[in-house]
């Protein structure tokens, strides 16, 4: 009996002991932020540290530290002297001691409490007996994410916000040459410049963090984490939880004139986007600020219907151009437009062409009657103050210029978002091959039209003017219609989305950025942190209006803002 009731002792500890290491085990799989070594990484060449020269000789130098101080071969340290007591001029109290700079020194090795390190900035006679330091404030640092997931590179930058250690620097150019990047950063005035990059590895990424010294454009640090897929997923999810919405309203406009387009650009120069409104041959331009005051207008040569508006920044001034494209007789005429000395003055046009902006660059594809588009896509360049036909542009065959947008995977693979005649969306790779297809169309287009016979007695069937799909921080977004009733599309749009799509390097995920838009989405433009939507009523009719004796024809302009960081 005794025997059994150790026996059963027995059993019960081991029992407990093993639930006890059962329920710790999911504590030590806990998962922890990958990208954390990047930030220690950074962090560890400015950590606030003081010491003082020991030896000079020539440009080398000899540095004494305190055991604790946590020293990096490849810091920069400001070497000064000590002068006169600092004393407070009202209560006397003694504040430390008057600085003088006299250089910099950078750490080449580390060993116990002492360092060598070389003079790269100062005289070498200066530097005797003087002291050294890392200084608490702030590093300014051009923070650039180039082949990226832009949620994944956001993360990092948060990390790095939250250290209290780095003030970042956002920029908007798009490049993966380090000299242009270096440039910017000290057009910007930076310190350093962090840059992120990424690439695949099995079913992971490889992040490679780069810093720079911006002052001799000198590397001082590489530094790479491996992070799986399921981890980039989990930082979007966050994104999208209840309290985290993507977007804000800010505005919102009862215009009262039927504006069918709309595009955003800096035009006058100032840095700050103006709004561009189409409402028949005329294009009018607001601030983007609370009152949407008039800035421009501009009246087209001929009357028609504008089907396509753009900006780009073609020349070096700071100032974008206004591309339109209109529909006048049968036929599509393009201009292009620059404000001078407060009024828009043509600088282009061209019969039988379509335009679009694409970057800074112009694109351009010619028109058929019997088929809407016609031929390649090609570059329109400027140069010598005038417009001309460049390169074709590089497309997989059967796309035309208002189909596709490029998207990229967070380890910077491209391939192609791009409409078909049905409204669905389809991931291409750059052959042309299928790679993903959307479950259901997301509403149609606006504008289609039919393709004529040479005879003129028969259609040819239709095409369209596809709506904009517009590249933004790693995603690509598109405006989905919903139906009054089931799919029937003529009897009009109860509400309309914004959604926002991510190649993730293997399928395609979608999420609603901008929800609940009542009536049909027309058009939409993007800024850095606005996203503007023009929205028709239902059946296009505003019926309080007719109550009031208004316009009922008006349409509904709505700015967002946008996550920024």
């Amino acid at each position: 009996m005794k025997k059994n009731i150790l026996l059963f002792l027995i059993f019960c500890l081991l029992t407990f002991f093993l639930l006890m290491n059962a329920n710790a085990q999911p504590v030590m799989l806990q998962k922890s932020n990958p990208l954390e070594p990047l930030k220690e990484e950074a962090l560890s060449f400015f950590q606030p540290v003081k010491g003082k020269i020991i030896q000079v000789d020539g440009a080398s130098v000899k540095i004494s530290f305190d055991s604790k101080e946590p020293i990096t071969r490849g810091m920069r340290l400001q070497a000064f002297k000590e002068g006169a007591d600092f004393i407070h001029p009202i209560t006397k109290e003694h504040l430390g001691k008057i600085e003088t700079l006299i250089g910099n020194i950078e750490i080449d090795s580390f060993e116990q409490v002492h360092a060598l390190g070389r003079i790269i900035k100062g005289k070498p006679e200066d530097f005797k007996d003087a002291k050294v330091k890392v200084p608490a404030f702030k590093i300014t640092t051009l923070f650039y994410q180039s082949s990226i997931d832009w949620f994944l590179g956001d993360a990092h930058y948060q990390a790095l916000k939250e250290s209290g250690r780095f003030e970042l620097i956002d920029t908007g150019i798009e490049t993966n040459d380090i000299t242009k990047i270096l440039a910017e950063a000290k057009a910007k005035n930076t310190q350093i410049a962090l840059v992120m990059t990424s690439e695949r590895q099995d079913k992971g990424l490889i992040v490679t963090q780069k810093l720079f010294w911006v002052e001799d454009s000198k590397q001082f640090s590489e530094k790479k984490a491996s992070v799986s897929i399921d981890y980039v997923n989990e930082l979007r999810l966050k994104s999208g939880l209840p309290g985290m919405r993507a977007t804000e309203l800010l505005f919102s406009y009862d215009l009262p004139f039927s504006a069918n387009r709309i595009t955003a650009g800096d035009f006058d120069g100032d840095r700050s986007a103006d709004i561009a409104l189409v409402s028949g041959d005329i294009v009018r331009f607001y601030t983007s600020r609370v009152d949407l005051s008039l800035l421009w207008q501009l009246r087209l040569p001929a009357r028609g219907e504008v089907v396509w508006i753009d900006k780009a920044a073609i020349k070096d001034n700071g100032k974008d151009v206004i591309l339109i494209t209109a529909r006048q007789d049968n036929d599509y005429i393009s201009y292009i437009y620059e404000l001078q000395g407060g009024e828009f003055v043509l600088l282009w046009s061209s019969d039988g062409i379509f335009i679009k902006s694409y970057g800074d660059k112009i694109l351009g594809q010619n028109y058929s009657p019997s088929e809407g588009y016609e031929g390649n896509i090609f570059f329109i360049t400027y140069s010598d103050k005038s417009f001309k036909k460049g390169d074709n542009f590089k497309l997989p065959l059967n796309l035309n210029i208002y189909d596709f947008q490029h998207i990229y995977s967070p380890d910077g693979k491209q391939a192609i978002l791009a409409w078909d005649e049905k409204g669905y969306l389809r991931l291409l790779d750059l052959n042309g091959a299928i790679l993903w297809t959307s479950k259901e169309d997301l509403g149609g287009f606006s504008s289609s039209f039919a393709k004529e016979s040479l005879s003129g007695l028969f259609e040819k069937g239709k095409w369209s003017i596809k709506d904009r799909l517009m590249f933004k921080d790693g995603e690509v977004y598109a405006p989905k219609r919903k139906p009054i009733l089931g799919k029937a599309k003529g009897l009009g749009f109860k509400e309309s989305t914004i959604k926002a799509f991510w190649w993730n390097g293997f399928t395609v995920e979608e999420r609603d950025l901008i929800e609940d838009i009542g009536g049909e989405i027309i058009d939409y433009a993007i800024t850095e942190d606005r996203i503007m939507i023009l929205s028709k009523p239902l059946l296009g009719i505003k019926a309080k209006n007719i109550l009031k004796g208004e316009s009922p024809l008006g349409v509904m302009l709505y700015i967002f803002s946008s996550k920024g960081r």
